[in-house]
C-alpha cells in the first residue's frame, strides 16, 4: 500500500465530506472538511491507517493540497455574502513543507476565496511534537490571513505553558477532558 501511495495517492479514490458546525440555536456557523478514502481494492483500510501511511510516505503533502482545493471549490460555489469558515486538518509533515504557505495562498487565489475563510486544525499531540516549528509556521499562516484551531485539547499533554505561544483563534477541548465536571449541586452542566 505504501508503494501505491507514493506512486499515486489518487489510486485510492479520495473524496471529502463537508460537515457543518451548528450552534445551539441550530444555525450553521462554519464547516469542517473531512478526507474520505474509497478504495475498492483495499476496502478494509481505515482512514486513520491511511493517514498514517500518507504521513510516513510523504504523500500527505499532496493529499493535503487536494483537501484544501476541495475546501476552496466548496466555498467558491457559495455566494460571497453567505460564505463561512471551513476547517481543514493539517499535519506536521505539511507544515514542514517550505512551499506550503505559498501554495495554499495560490490555491485560495485560484478559487477566489479569502484566506480568512480557511481555518487550519492541528491536534494537541501534533503541536507538542515540535512546538518551535509549529509556532513559527503557524505565525506565518496567520500573517497570511488564515486562522488556527487546536483540536483534541486534553487528550495529550494538555500543557497550557506552550499553548500561549501559538497564534490560535480556537481551542477545541476534548470531551473526555470535561466529562467529569459537575456543578456545586453535583449535576452535570449542559
Amino acid at each position: 500500500i505504501s508503494q501505491l501511495l507514493l506512486a499515486d495517492p489518487n489510486y485510492f479514490d479520495l473524496s471529502v465530506a463537508i460537515q457543518p458546525k451548528v450552534n445551539i440555536g441550530g444555525d450553521i456557523t462554519s464547516f469542517e472538511i473531512l478526507l474520505r478514502c474509497n478504495s475498492e481494492e483495499y476496502p478494509n483500510i481505515g482512514l486513520q491507517e491511511f493517514i498514517e501511511l500518507a504521513e510516513n510516505t510523504g504523500a500527505i503533502i499532496d493529499i493535503g493540497y487536494f483537501v484544501i482545493k476541495q475546501a476552496c471549490l466548496f466555498l467558491s460555489k457559495i455566494s460571497i455574502n453567505n460564505r463561512k469558515k471551513v476547517s481543514v486538518n493539517l499535519s506536521l509533515r505539511q507544515l514542514s513543507d517550505n512551499k506550503f504557505v505559498t501554495k495554499v495562498v495560490e490555491i485560495c487565489d485560484i478559487f477566489k476565496v479569502a484566506n480568512s475563510l480557511i481555518r487550519f486544525e492541528l491536534t494537541e499531540s501534533m503541536v507538542a511534537d515540535d512546538i518551535g516549528l509549529v509556532a513559527e509556521k503557524l505565525e506565518i499562516l496567520t500573517r497570511s490571513g488564515f486562522s488556527i484551531s487546536i483540536d483534541d485539547f486534553g487528550t495529550g499533554q494538555s500543557n497550557l505553558r506552550y499553548i500561549h505561544r501559538l497564534p490560535m483563534a480556537e481551542l477545541k477541548i476534548d470531551k473526555s477532558f470535561v466529562d467529569d465536571i459537575i456543578d456545586a449541586n453535583g449535576h452535570y452542566p449542559l
